[in-house]
């Protein structure tokens, strides 16, 4: 996990790299090939259970794939959690 200045940011880095296929025409909605770092967005109660787990900790996280669109990202592409065990 990896935090920048200002708003907490937690990147997951994958076992495997993935592709990430745009499937619909909203705005800044592109494909890209061999993602191997994925911004996290958490709230409530998923950035308790991340914090506990520590760095280095396997896990699944289901949610809601997104591509950057402003320098607050920090990865091509971000996952808004909505599940994870």
């Amino acid at each position: 996990m990896d935090s920048y200045p200002g708003a907490i940011k937690i990147q997951a880095i994958l076992d495997r790299p993935i592709d990430v296929i745009a499937t619909n025409k909203v705005t800044n909605s592109e494909s890209e090939k061999n993602v191997k770092v994925i911004q996290l967005i958490l709230s409530g109660g998923f950035w308790d259970q991340t914090k506990e787990l520590g760095r280095g900790a396997h896990v699944i996280l289901k949610g809601e794939l997104w591509h950057q669109y402003t320098g607050h990202h920090h990865s091509r592409i971000l996952l808004d959690v909505d599940h994870s065990r």
